[in-house]
């Protein structure tokens, strides 16, 4: 039973790398466009972690049932951001939505590029997602190369 543990585990690890690495390849043919008017904008809390506040920059708008956001991280990383000054109410967007990301409590976080009049004015980095998708891959499909290895080992012992 440990053994089969084990592999579940190491098979849930090498899913998500696969799943960031899939995400950061995403272009943005790929990604969901919403085009809508941005009724409100603002900066809350969007989760809770370890005792720690995680904060994004909501917005509210016309023609979406959740409201879209873009995940800015601590409150000193989000206090420091600028981005909530780009963005004016009133204004019709074009959202390009990353559609493996699912909403959570009304919000959706898969924002990716937000677009004005066919101009980027926002990408969301994926230097990160590629980084731990990297990792990922590497510590699940390097468990599971581990684990075989033993396996055969043991076998011919």
């Amino acid at each position: 039973m440990q053994k089969f543990t084990n592999y579940i585990i190491l098979f849930v690890i090498l899913s998500a790398g696969l799943l960031s690495l899939y995400r950061v390849f995403l272009s943005s043919n790929n990604l969901t466009k919403i085009d809508a008017k941005v009724l409100a904008k603002k900066i809350e809390i969007i989760s809770t972690h370890n005792q720690s506040n995680r904060y994004g920059l909501i917005f509210e708008v016309d023609n979406y049932k959740d409201k879209l956001g873009i995940y800015l991280g601590t409150k000193d990383q989000s206090s420091g951001n600028q981005i909530s000054n780009i963005f004016e109410t009133n204004k019709v967007y074009s959202f390009l939505v990353d559609p493996t990301v699912l909403s959570d409590n009304g919000i959706n976080l898969g924002v990716r590029e937000i677009k004005l009049n066919g101009t980027n004015i926002y990408k969301e980095s994926q230097k990160f997602n590629l980084f731990l998708g990297i990792f990922f891959t590497v510590l699940g499909t390097g468990g599971l190369f581990v684990i075989n290895k033993f396996k055969r080992i043991k076998k011919a012992s």
